[in-house]
């Protein structure tokens, strides 16, 4: 049988959507870190997502890639990363059980490798005492 092309009927309007929220993509769906999630689906017209659906799945976050969870505000910046995972609204289980691409799910923990704020050796930095005053120091007083 020779291959035919699909004749769409009237009524059928072809508009892209995220495969991961069935919603419009947003530009973090071409980011996904399985690859891009975007793809043409028909629709009946009509019942085609809105223009104003976007995907809310995908999100960008800041990471600390020496924890590997979200970023603090201690994390040095020259280990921090941003990063797009999904985000689910909600357990998709009620007995918790895990979906084959947990690991793309973002962090929900914070960093806990960097706690405390460390100056780099030259800058400026002031520390404020009990008393509401604050102490002027630099590198070579600490």
């Amino acid at each position: 049988m020779p291959r035919k092309d699909f004749e769409r009927p009237d009524g059928l309007v072809s508009v892209q959507i995220c495969t991961e929220s069935g919603k419009r993509p947003s530009e973090l769906c071409a980011l996904d870190p399985r690859g891009s999630t975007i793809r043409s689906e028909l629709f009946v017209k009509g019942t085609e997502p809105s223009e104003d659906s976007i995907c809310d799945i995908h999100v960008i976050k800041d990471v600390c890639i020496e924890s590997n969870k979200l970023a603090s505000e201690y994390c040095p910046p020259a280990s921090i990363q941003s990063k797009v995972f999904i985000q689910r609204p909600e357990s998709l289980d009620p007995n918790n059980a895990m979906p084959a691409d947990y690991i793309y799910e973002a962090p929900t923990s914070i960093c806990d490798i960097h706690k405390t704020f460390m100056p780099n050796e030259g800058d400026d930095y002031e520390i404020d005492n009990d008393a509401g005053e604050s102490d002027s120091s630099g590198s070579d007083d600490y």
